[in-house]
C-alpha cells in the first residue's frame, strides 16, 4: 500500500527512566540470549528514550480497510475480548487472517522495532488487539509488562477530536501523546499508560501491539 515512515521524534529520559528501558531488554536477555543484544554501547544506543513516535505517510486508504474490517467482524463470533472495566472491554481481539491489512502495520512496527533492539526483524513476533472507545468512555491505567514484552506500541486508526490522549507515565513525569490517524507511538512495556476520557462524537480505533521473541510460544 506504499505506507512509509514519514518521520520521528523522540523524549529523552532520566537516569532512572533508562533504566526501566534497559531492565525490559535485560529480562529479554535473560530467556532469549540470542535474540536480544545486549552490548552496553548498543543498549545505550538504541534505549535511548521513553517513547517513540513515528507518522506513516499514505495511510488514508489502509486505515479506511481496517475500520471497515474491525466494524464487519465487530459484535460476530470472530471477535474475542477481554479486560472489561467500566463497562467496556478494552481488548478486542481479531484474526489476522480476518484483517489482512493488520500486517502492514505489524511489518512496520516489526523494523522498527528491529533497529531499536538491535537484532533482525525476524528474531521478532507481534501480537496486536483493537482499543474501540466511544463518546465518555477511557481506558483504564496498565502495562503490558506480563510475558515476554520488548516493546510496546499502539497505532491510531480513526481518531475523531478530542477523543482521548495516551498518557504515559514514569517515575514523578508524565507525558501526554496527542493521538492522530497514522500514528504509530512505541514504549516499554513496563511503562504505565492510560487513555483519558473520550469527549468528542464518533468511535476512536486504535490497535495496541507487543513485540516478543520469535518462537517464543
Amino acid at each position: 500500500m506504499g505506507v512509509v515512515l514519514q518521520c520521528a521524534r523522540y523524549r529523552n529520559i532520566s537516569q532512572m527512566e533508562y533504566i526501566v528501558g534497559l531492565e525490559c531488554l535485560v529480562k529479554a536477555s535473560e530467556t532469549h540470549p540470542e535474540q536480544v543484544n545486549t552490548d552496553p554501547g548498543v543498549l545505550q544506543g538504541r534505549i535511548e528514550m521513553l517513547f517513540q513516535e513515528f507518522i506513516l505517510e499514505n495511510t488514508d486508504r489502509l486505515n479506511a480497510r481496517l475500520y471497515d474490517r474491525f466494524m464487519a467482524l465487530y459484535g460476530t463470533d470472530r471477535i474475542r475480548q477481554s479486560h472489561h472495566f467500566e463497562g467496556r472491554f478494552e481488548n478486542i481481539y481479531a484474526d489476522a487472517a480476518d484483517i489482512p491489512e493488520i500486517n502492514v502495520v505489524l511489518e512496520q512496527l516489526k523494523q522498527q522495532a528491529a533497529k531499536m533492539l538491535a537484532v533482525p526483524a525476524d528474531n521478532l513476533k507481534a501480537g496486536f488487539w483493537f482499543n474501540a472507545m466511544e463518546p465518555g468512555q477511557r481506558t483504564a491505567m496498565h502495562h503490558h509488562d506480563e510475558n515476554d514484552e520488548l516493546l510496546s506500541a499502539v497505532y491510531y486508526i480513526r481518531v475523531p477530536e478530542n477523543s482521548g490522549d495516551l498518557m504515559l507515565h514514569a517515575a514523578d513525569k508524565q507525558f501526554r501523546v496527542h493521538p492522530q490517524a497514522g500514528k504509530l507511538v512505541m514504549f516499554s512495556p513496563q511503562l504505565m499508560h492510560e487513555v483519558t476520557a473520550h469527549l468528542g462524537s464518533g468511535l476512536r480505533l486504535a490497535v495496541g501491539m507487543n513485540i516478543g521473541p520469535a518462537g517464543d510460544d
